[in-house]
């Protein structure tokens, strides 16, 4: 049986997006007692002890090249299995994207001692608290069909169809799971018009970030600034308005810029 392998921890610096994208997906309301709190530190309402629901299960974070997706993503991740006896889904739209960067940014944040056993054969990451990380390609809408989740990350999610979640959206239900996705833009495609517009008109359970790359702290730098001036002198400006201004641009020369 291989043994799951921890890799060195990423740097991580204050975001102020990525914070709000955390601070969102942690609240949960108690229907009987109606306190809001946050899961973690809290597993369940602090006066009842009922699970509550989430104020948002619905989460999109658009964002350009660099800006640190996969790490909050991961984060999130881990945050829902801490809760014990939990079930959720990592996803990446290929198999390598997710040996890639999908499962190597769990093991940055996972350490040996957490992990009960590790399957490489069926990506499975069981911990000792009793929660399984399923570690999933999509390459095909039917490879979404499984088990109920309590959690579910979809990374690069403009890589895929809406049939891809339309698919595994029922895994959702019965556990009232959340699911929180992270992209760079292909346009205004069908997540922009399903996950990111929702929370922009505020519909109740959805919340989005759109971010720039030049938002992660590592670019606040000179040397940040003056990479990215240089990307922007070189590069075509559609593509560098895509890849890293998060912008819904097309290529046949029409951009439509900010949301």
């Amino acid at each position: 049986m291989p043994k799951w392998m921890s890799l060195p921890p990423a740097k991580l610096l204050f975001n102020p997006g990525q914070q709000a994208f955390l601070e969102a997906r942690r609240q949960r309301k108690c229907r009987l007692c109606k306190v809001e709190f946050s899961t973690p530190p809290e597993t369940s309402c602090p006066q009842c002890k009922g699970r509550g629901v989430r104020l948002f299960d619905r989460l999109t974070i658009i964002a350009g090249r660099r800006y640190g997706k996969s790490l909050i993503g991961s984060i999130a991740g881990v945050e829902e299995a801490c809760i014990p006896n939990t079930i959720g889904w990592a996803c990446a739209p290929t198999d390598p994207k997710l040996h890639r960067y999908v499962i190597p940014a769990f093991q940055k944040l996972i350490p040996e001692d957490w992990v009960l056993s590790w399957s490489a054969e069926y990506n499975d990451l069981r911990l000792k608290n009793g929660s399984l990380i399923h570690f999933q390609t999509l390459e095909d809408p039917d490879q979404g069909r499984g088990q109920g989740l309590d959690w579910l990350w979809i990374d690069e999610v403009c890589e895929l169809t809406e049939d891809h979640w339309n698919v595994i959206r029922p895994s959702l239900g019965d556990k009232q799971g959340v699911a929180f996705f992270t992209t760079s833009p292909r346009s205004y495609d069908w997540v922009y018009d399903n996950l990111y517009k929702p929370a922009e008109d505020e519909e109740l359970g959805y919340w989005g970030l759109h971010a720039q790359t030049a938002d992660n702290p590592i670019f606040h730098t000179p040397e940040g600034r003056e990479f990215l001036s240089r990307e922007r002198e070189k590069m075509p400006d559609t593509m560098f308005r895509q890849e890293y201004e998060a912008d819904f641009v097309t290529f046949t020369g029409a951009v439509y810029g900010n949301l």
